[in-house]
């Protein structure tokens, strides 16, 4: 009976070895030339060539850890307590308090996988169905992160970007409108695009018909004069008392030689 116990007790451990064994392997970051993939992300902003290249060479190796880190970003709760704590007095809110719901690791780890996802662009491609589900989040950082690598991987973004931008249910559609705009700003002979935010513009929802009533009115001042554009003016104008604000805000901008981008109509 005791060796019974004995070897059962070694298998347990066996077993709890192998899982603490694996589940090492399975979370190891990829590397290249000797560093992590987080270390790449952070020489970026320092050594940008050097870290492309690393981040290219990791390539789809980094999809696990990318998407680990958009999914342990900063829990909701927590920034709804960091709100509270801000509105209330200093006596209230001790930096240690403070620190602890700001959650700055978390943070970290969503602004790197932002950061490979926009250095991998269109290499990205395979994430779009994770990161179209992660812009569901109840976490604006991580939905809005993940809002962001849909733009920046282009054309294979796009149609989850405006799946998410058409869908009520989305608790941040506004932001994928905001981020639409931005991809018809790099893209501005894109019809797809215009047509998506066109419709958006008639949107029931205030923040989704400002957005892309805002986009197109950014879109519309940018282009050459000539009947087509002016024509579209007229068109969008006459029903869009938004778009038509904006648009004279930014003629007066033009006209005033400034640049102001957001103006408060």
């Amino acid at each position: 009976m005791g060796k019974r116990k004995v070897i059962s007790f070694c298998l347990a451990v066996g077993l709890l070895l192998t899982a603490a064994v694996c589940a090492v392997f399975r979370d190891r970051e990829p590397s290249y030339q000797g560093r992590t993939l987080s270390e790449w992300a952070d020489l970026w902003p320092e050594r940008q060539d050097e870290a492309s290249e690393a981040i290219h060479h990791i390539g789809t190796n980094s999809f696990p850890i990318v998407l680990k880190w958009l999914r342990s970003g900063p829990s909701p709760w927590r920034e709804k307590m960091l709100g509270r704590a801000y509105s209330s007095p200093d006596w209230m809110r001790p930096d240690f308090l403070v620190n602890w719901l700001s959650d700055d690791q978390a943070k970290k780890r969503v602004g790197r996988a932002y950061q490979v996802i926009r250095i991998l662009g269109e290499e990205a491609g395979p994430m779009v169905a994770e990161l179209e589900q992660l812009s569901y989040e109840k976490s604006p950082f991580v939905a809005f992160a993940a809002f962001d690598g849909l733009a920046y991987i282009g054309r294979a973004g796009f149609l989850h970007l405006l799946r998410v931008s058409e869908d009520a249910k989305n608790p941040h559609h506004g932001k994928a409108v905001e981020r639409l705009g931005w991809l018809l700003q790099n893209h501005p002979s894109s019809t797809n695009i215009i047509q998506a935010l066109f419709q958006c513009a008639g949107d029931k929802d205030v923040m989704v018909q400002k957005e892309a009533s805002l986009a197109l009115a950014k879109w519309a001042i940018k282009q050459p004069a000539g009947v087509a554009i002016d024509k579209f003016k007229r068109s969008v104008g006459s029903t869009n008392e938004v778009f038509l604000r904006w648009l004279r805000q930014f003629e007066m901008s033009a006209n005033n030689g400034t640049t102001n981008n957001s103006p408060t109509p």
